[in-house]
């Protein structure tokens, strides 16, 4: 009989028996010490950020100014639409707020300081739990350290926190936009029908988005990369394109049926296209001259000439149709030969006060919204056509402009930028102090910022400022995405490097069309805060993997 511990081939055995062993203990060992360092880091940033957005809770109460926000107030008790404004966040919270039977008082829903605190309340809440929703996606799709960047960058991020505490869209925008995309990255880790599942739902968050607010439909590009990059056949390609198509469209219909139109009176979702779009012409392109203009651009500008001014009376609850006297008026122009209108555009001066920013207003007003609309959405097409080098100069510009610096500037009111609006004396016992809103303004409500308390808490507002210094450095802000850039570069993994291609072709199309309109304000940038710190996050990420490991080469060559 062979003695086994005798035997050589037995004792190679048991010698890597034994180190196969040590080795899966060790990298148990090592998982474990990773989770554990991960949730370590996790929760002390959670504190940090939960900290953080309770304290911008505390010092400024909810903003209702900047003009839409006071419409968005009427929206969110009346449970109705308005032509110009998106609707699906009022419509979020009318619906929540009639199930609990929350309402103001007597009606007063810009002054009742009582249920304004509420939705400041409710908004704070669903957007901590929508952004842990994020945070756990962002963990299925791209791990641990990814997860830890994103979590401390947007969840302190200074805009999308106050962006929280005003009575606007972009914020829930946000969050629809971010979820959809981290859905689509985590549909990418999953197979068989989940992964079909995980695509469709991100197809309906999506459509949530777009009822939010229209411009979300600029990311639209970045779902579609996710399904054509998938490893699988065209088959599946084209099937769930379909299928995430289809659910999205059957999201707005029901909508566009069943919500929106009881109170605006029709299907169409927004009448605010022209408003828009002659908002970015060119500068005196209304009044170049007649004879280069376009024939859509010349019935538009003699529109704008034999109409009167007065839009105080437009109502953006309905689609409207002819005042009284000028269906006739529009009729007759529509259908004057090119020469009849440069002939009215010469001898009819523009009315005073009237520019590109408010020219269609009237033309809302005495001709109905979709006449305008469609008139309008005309002219800008034939500026695009007649002046591409204008349009490609804000295009470049603004891609550079918002790649170096931050593309808005402050958004509260702090004592360094107290946004045209005055402080009072500190009442050092309560803690709080007055503002007193802008003169020069027909009300309180045009300011950018306003609430009708007036009162905000004085330390708080010492830390905004303080905090706003170090978060909104631009040199800071160009640092770390030019690091972005070289990680998503030099990332060696194919589906990060694919999904940060993927993002960053997003977020491309929502800047470039953006600045082919009005650019990226204050509104337009809080949209895409999380998509930019996940794009951020990846980079940085893998930045430093790529640091990590070229050290390691480097010291193991010098050896």
């Amino acid at each position: 009989m062979i003695d086994e511990q005798q035997c050589p081939a037995t004792d190679l055995r048991l010698h890597l028996d034994s180190r196969l062993c040590n080795r899966s203990h060790s990298s148990t060992q090592s998982g474990t010490n990773k989770a554990g360092y991960f949730g370590k880091w996790m929760i002390k940033i959670l504190i940090v950020v939960l900290a953080f957005n309770l304290a911008v809770f505390s010092t400024y109460p909810i903003n209702v100014g900047l003009y839409d926000y006071s419409n968005y107030l009427k929206m969110i008790m009346e449970g109705s639409s308005f032509l110009v404004h998106a609707s699906g966040y009022p419509a979020a919270l009318h619906l929540l707020f009639d199930l609990l039977s929350i309402t103001p008082t007597g009606g007063q829903y810009l002054t009742d300081t009582d249920w304004l605190l509420t939705i400041q309340k409710f908004q704070l809440g669903i957007h901590l739990i929508l952004y842990l929703v994020a945070l756990w996606l962002c963990y299925k799709s791209y791990g641990s350290l990814v997860t830890l960047l994103f979590s401390f960058g947007w969840g302190t991020c200074i805009v999308f926190a106050n962006a929280v505490n005003t009575a606007g869209p972009e914020w829930l925008q946000g969050h629809g936009i971010i979820l959809s995309l981290l859905l689509s990255a985590y549909a990418g880790t999953l197979d068989g029908y989940r992964k079909a599942l995980a695509y469709t739902f991100s197809a309906a968050v999506f459509a949530g988005a777009y009822l939010v607010k229209y411009n979300s439909l600029l990311l639209a590009p970045a779902l579609l990369g996710f399904i054509l990059f998938e490893r699988k056949g065209w088959f599946f390609k084209v099937s769930q394109i379909i299928a995430s198509t289809l659910i999205f469209s059957v999201v707005v219909h029901i909508y566009a049926s069943e919500y929106h139109y009881k109170t605006a009176g029709t299907k169409q979702l927004t009448f605010d296209h022209a408003w828009i779009l002659t908002d970015s012409l060119p500068a005196n392109y209304l009044t170049k001259n007649p004879e280069t203009m376009g024939i859509n651009t010349l019935r538009y500008v003699s529109l704008v000439r034999i109409t009167p001014t007065d839009w105080s009376k437009l109502d953006w609850g309905n689609p409207g149709d002819f005042l009284e006297g000028y269906k006739d008026k529009y009729d007759n122009l529509m259908v004057l030969d090119r020469n009849d209108l440069i002939s009215i555009a010469k001898q009819t001066p523009l009315p005073p006060g009237v520019t590109a920013n408010n020219s269609s207003l009237p033309l809302y007003n005495y001709y109905g919204k979709a006449r305008a609309d469609r008139l309008g959405i005309l002219v800008y097409f034939e500026a695009l056509r007649d002046h591409p080098d204008y349009y490609l100069k804000r295009v470049t510009s603004g891609l550079w402009k918002t790649f170096r610096e931050i593309p808005y500037g402050v958004t509260f009111p702090i004592y360094s930028e107290p946004l045209g609006a005055s402080f009072g004396a500190p009442d050092f016992v309560a803690g709080t102090i007055k503002l007193f809103p802008p003169k020069d303004l027909g009300s309180p409500y045009y300011a950018p910022y306003y609430n009708p308390t007036e009162i905000l808490s004085f330390w708080g507002v010492k830390f905004m400022d303080m905090f706003n210094a170090i978060k909104s450095s631009s040199l800071i802000y160009f640092i770390f995405n030019l690091i972005a850039v070289i990680g998503l570069l030099t990332a060696v993994n194919l589906r990060t490097k694919l999904n940060g291609v993927i993002l960053t072709g997003g977020l491309l199309c929502y800047v470039l069309a953006s600045y082919m309109i009005i650019g990226i304000r204050f509104k337009e940038a809080v949209a895409i805060v999380p998509v930019y710190f996940l794009i951020s996050s990846l980079g940085i990420s893998n930045a430093f993997q790529f640091a990590r490991t070229s050290i390691a080469k480097w010291k193991r060559s010098a050896l």
